[in-house]
């Protein structure tokens, strides 16, 4: 898993005349923010106790990064990697778990 800073990744999400919304709304996890029909239960009070759609979103980021952590730990048997997208020593990081050059 790639995290990223909370801040930036709103910031970079909700940029760009809402194109990279759409997209990942359409083409990656189908989910648009909306909290109807979705069936994603840990965020589902996430949007009525903020009062900004910026918290919101903040929110939803560390709620789903924490998801994918609870479900590797759930599966053992898969192989998880976490690094920081705007950490200088990412590569080594990955070079280092993996084993890849």
């Amino acid at each position: 898993l790639v995290t990223r800073n909370a801040t930036k990744w709103a910031k970079s999400i909700t940029g760009w005349n809402g194109k990279i919304m759409k997209l990942w709304a359409d083409e990656s996890c189908h989910f648009d923010g909306s909290l109807e029909g979705e069936g994603m239960e840990y965020w589902n009070d996430l949007y009525m106790s903020n009062r900004s759609k910026r918290q919101y979103w903040l929110d939803f980021y560390e709620a789903h990064t924490q998801k994918i952590r609870e479900f590797a730990l759930k599966h053992l048997s898969l192989t998880y990697v976490e690094v920081e997208l705007e950490n200088d020593k990412m590569a080594e990081q990955l070079e280092l778990y993996t084993g890849v050059k």
